[in-house]
C-alpha cells in the first residue's frame, strides 16, 4: 500500500502567514525524507485560513527540495482558469519535475472563488475544462474549440516553423495522471472518473458511510465504458494524528497551548460546508432529513471523523475503516493545523515508520 499527504492547507489565519509557507515546505520535504509516495497540495484564492492561491507555485519550489515522490495538485479549481492556461501551466511543471507530476483538477470547492472568478456553474464546468485541455495536449493546431463556457480559436497568428500556434505539451506521455476528488454519498465524481480512466480519492472529509459508497460508483463508471477496473488506484483520505501512546495523543488534543489545533481545523470545515449548505454532506446517513441533524455540532464532527491515538491504536482504526471501505491502494493522511511543527512531524513519521506497515500486511493477509 502506497502512503501520501493532503496539505490542504488549513491554518488557523491568527498565524504569521509567511511562517505558515515555510512550515509547509518543510514538511513536503521531511515526508519525502520519511518515504511517502505522494504529497497534494490545495489551492484556494478568497481564504486566508486555506492559504495557498497557487498549488503550482507552491509544487514549483518543491521540485528541487525533493527526490521521489509524485507531486499533485489537489486540486485546480478548473472553473477559475481558462483551460489554456492550466494545460501549458501543467504541462511545464511536469517537464521541471520529471514526471513527477499528478493533475488533481475539480470545481474546487468554496463558494467564496467562484464568486471572485465569475464561475457560473462550477461543477459542469468541470468536464469541459478537461476535454479543451486533453485536446490541447494531443491535437495538433490550429485550434478552434466552441464549448459552453469557453472558446478557444487559434487558427489566423500561425507561424509553424518556429512552433507558434502549438501550446506545450506535458513531460509524461500523452499527459500526467489525472485524479478526480468525490464527496458525498454515492459520489457522481466517482463514476465520471472511472468512465474517463481517472484517478479517484475519496475526500476526508466525509463519513466513513459515504466513502464506503464510493468504489461502486467508480466500478460502475469503469464498466460503462469498457475500462478495466482495479480498485488498487483509488485513493482514500482521512484524518489522522498519531503519538506515542494514547494517552499521549489525548493529551495533545487537549493541551490550552493548541499544539495540534485540530478542534480549529474541524471548526473551520464544519463552519465551510455548512455556510455553503452543504451539511449533508459531512451527515452520518442516519442523520440526513432528520431533526437531530440540526443538533449535529462541531465537536460531533470533530470526533466522528478524526482517527488518533498511538500506533497500534492508529492502526486498528485504519484496518477496521478499510474493511468498510473496500480495498484501496494508496492512503492518503489529511494534515491539520499543527502550531507545533515537530509535532506534526512525530506524527507524519510514525504513520510511515508504525501504521503503514501494519497496514500493509493486513492488506497482504487479507481474503
Amino acid at each position: 500500500m502506497k502512503l501520501g499527504l493532503f496539505m490542504q492547507p488549513v491554518h488557523d489565519p491568527a498565524r504569521d502567514v509567511h511562517q505558515l509557507f515555510m512550515d509547509d515546505l518543510d514538511i513536503a520535504v521531511h515526508i519525502d525524507e520519511l518515504g511517502y509516495d505522494e504529497y497534494w497540495c490545495g489551492e484556494h484564492y478568497a481564504v486566508v485560513g486555506e492559504p495557498m492561491p497557487s498549488a503550482m507555485i507552491f509544487l514549483a519550489n518543491l521540485i528541487a527540495r525533493t527526490e521521489r515522490m509524485k507531486l499533485g495538485t489537489g486540486v485546480i479549481p478548473l472553473p477559475i482558469w481558462h483551460p489554456a492556461q492550466v494545460a501549458s501551466h501543467i504541462a511545464i511543471l511536469d517537464h521541471l519535475s520529471e514526471g513527477r507530476l499528478m493533475f488533481g483538477a475539480a470545481s474546487g470547492g468554496i463558494p467564496a472563488d467562484w464568486e471572485l472568478f465569475g464561475a457560473s456553474e462550477p461543477a459542469a464546468m468541470v468536464p469541459e475544462a478537461l476535454d479543451i485541455i486533453l485536446r490541447l495536449w494531443t491535437q495538433d493546431p490550429p485550434y478552434d474549440i466552441e464549448g459552453k463556457y469557453w472558446n478557444v480559436k487559434l487558427t489566423d497568428n500561425m507561424l509553424p516553423r518556429h512552433g507558434v500556434g502549438q501550446l506545450l505539451r506535458p513531460y509524461q506521455k500523452p499527459h500526467p495522471p489525472i485524479m478526480i476528488p468525490a464527496m458525498g454519498m454515492n459520489s457522481p465524481s466517482m463514476k465520471f472518473a472511472g468512465t474517463r480512466g481517472y484517478i479517484p480519492i475519496s475526500s476526508q472529509l466525509i463519513p466513513v458511510e459515504a466513502v464506503a459508497s464510493h468504489l461502486n460508483m467508480y466500478k460502475e463508471g469503469c464498466e460503462a465504458t469498457g475500462r478495466e477496473y482495479n480498485p488498487d488506484v483509488w485513493r482514500v483520505s482521512r484524518n489522522v494524528f498519531v503519538a506515542e501512546s494514547d494517552a499521549e495523543a489525548e493529551a495533545a488534543l487537549a493541551d490550552p497551548e493548541n499544539k495540534c489545533n485540530a478542534a480549529y481545523y474541524f471548526e473551520y470545515i464544519y463552519d465551510m460546508v455548512c455556510s455553503g449548505g452543504g451539511k449533508h454532506y459531512i451527515l452520518p446517513p442516519e442523520l440526513v432529513g432528520t431533526p437531530a441533524a440540526d443538533d449535529y455540532s462541531r465537536g460531533d464532527y470533530m470526533r466522528d471523523n478524526l482517527i488518533y491515538g498511538g500506533p497500534e491504536t492508529v492502526s486498528e482504526k485504519l484496518v477496521s475503516f478499510r474493511e468498510t471501505v473496500g480495498p484501496f491502494g494508496t492512503f492518503i493522511a489529511s494534515a491539520l493545523d499543527f502550531p507545533d511543527k515537530e509535532l506534526h512531524k512525530r506524527s507524519l513519521a510514525l504513520i510511515a515508520n508504525e501504521v503503514m506497515p501494519r497496514l500493509s500486511r493486513d492488506q497482504a493477509t487479507s481474503p
